[in-house]
């Protein structure tokens, strides 16, 4: 399927939006390099960038993924995206500057995010990156701003699972 994936990117006939489609594919299958270069032929937007930003990231070419994300300008965007957002704080985190990872997470506010969609962002940057009461928090928070939404809930009960508190997740997931 790789090699089809490949060869139909490589195709003339095969537009832009098929090309990134193959990208994403490849990038989910864990081929990086030729997801990126099938990314690299298309012509430059917020999705396609988006998605080069992250495979750079992840083949440790930070100066390339960087300048991508400086050009998304986070802090002084108009409408911010929420994807954006997240993608640029994980990236800040992962290079060690949590406190402008923090600056970009607090412009989900001005996305169209619910209050339940941002508490789980936040708890999920928090697990990963801060303190995991504040995460438990977050994911306790989005369970009570979305009433009885599974997908708030299965969130807090695969926390806790995860945090071996297993009486807990039984109880959310209940």
């Amino acid at each position: 399927a790789r090699d089809y994936l490949q060869r139909a990117a490589q195709d003339p006939q095969t537009t832009p939006q098929m090309r990134f489609r193959i990208a994403s594919m490849l990038s989910a299958a864990g081929d990086t390099a030729p997801a990126i270069k099938v990314l690299e032929a298309l012509p430059a937007g917020a999705s396609r960038d988006l998605m080069l930003a992250d495979l750079y990231a992840r083949q440790g070419k930070t100066t390339d993924a960087a300048k991508i994300y400086s050009g998304f300008d986070v802090l002084s965007a108009k409408n911010p995206s929420a994807a954006v957002i997240q993608s640029a704080a994980d990236f800040q985190a992962q290079q060690g500057n949590l406190e402008l990872a923090r600056k970009y997470l607090a412009r989900l506010k001005e996305t169209p995010l619910s209050t339940a969609q941002r508490d789980l962002v936040l708890a999920g940057f928090d697990e990963q990156y801060g303190s995991a009461q504040q995460a438990l928090d977050e994911y306790t928070r989005a369970t009570q701003a979305s009433g009885d939404n599974a997908v708030t809930w299965r969130a807090l009960a695969g926390y806790q699972l995860r945090h071996g508190q297993f009486d807990a997740a039984i109880a959310a997931a209940d």
